[in-house]
């Protein structure tokens, strides 16, 4: 609702105009309230990866470090990250990563985020390639390469091919390759777009052979199949 947003904008920017110690600890309890509020369904996990980026670390040392007070400057970085994820930004391209069978991918708005449910996928391939000499696996429509890395992670032997329209979703997935150090085995190209195939009819004058007796003229050899009888 547009009338939403100016009491999600008091939220965020309330971590400037608080005069109280703002310690990680009292950072994850009130944007996880906030944004639960904000009707953000996984509130509490979206605030730890923020916060945790913000200043630098893992989620786990949010509870290690949660009575320290937040440094001006990572409560900053804090603050600009909970108005995009109230302006409905996803996680992954405020933080731009994203965690997918086990490989940490770069992400931004030019793939979509890969889906932790997408990892059946990669199960599925690794089982069909079992018994398999040194295969080929074709990524069509490749994106991040999220689904063709994690199977050449795991099949040692194999070689991938991802093809992708876009140009930028390509660099990114060439970026994760080399992060991975899996850019060897995985070639990168853009699928070039093919005209869909028309049937035109064929408006030349074709030549007949005359029709026999009772016959009420049949196509020649040479007439095109559209050409009238």
């Amino acid at each position: 609702p547009q009338g939403a947003s100016r009491p999600l904008g008091r939220w965020a920017g309330a971590m400037s105009a608080d005069s109280g110690e703002w310690t990680i600890g009292r950072l994850l309890e009130w944007t996880s309230a906030r944004l639960a509020q904000a009707g953000i369904a996984e509130a509490r996990l979206d605030t730890e990866i923020l916060l945790a980026t913000a200043i630098g670390g893992r989620r786990i040392d949010l509870y290690a470090q949660h009575g320290r007070t937040a440094l001006p400057e990572e409560r900053s970085r804090f603050r600009d990250m909970v108005r995009r994820r109230l302006d409905r930004e996803p996680v992954s391209h405020i933080v731009g990563k994203r965690e997918f069978y086990g490989l940490e991918l770069k992400v931004d708005a030019r793939v979509l985020i890969p889906r932790h449910e997408t990892e059946l996928v990669v199960d599925e391939a690794r089982a069909c390639l079992k018994g398999i000499p040194a295969p080929l696996v074709v990524d069509v429509g490749t994106g991040s390469g999220a689904i063709l890395l994690a199977i050449l992670r795991h099949a040692p032997d194999a070689v991938g091919l991802g093809v992708d329209r876009s140009e930028g979703a390509l660099e990114v997935a060439r970026a994760n390759a080399e992060a991975h150090g899996l850019g060897g085995r995985a070639q990168l190209r853009r699928e070039r777009r093919r005209r869909r195939g028309r049937c035109r009819r064929d408006t030349r004058r074709q030549p007949r052979r005359p029709a026999g007796p009772g016959h009420r003229g049949a196509p020649s050899r040479h007439q095109s199949p559209w050409d009238s009888a």
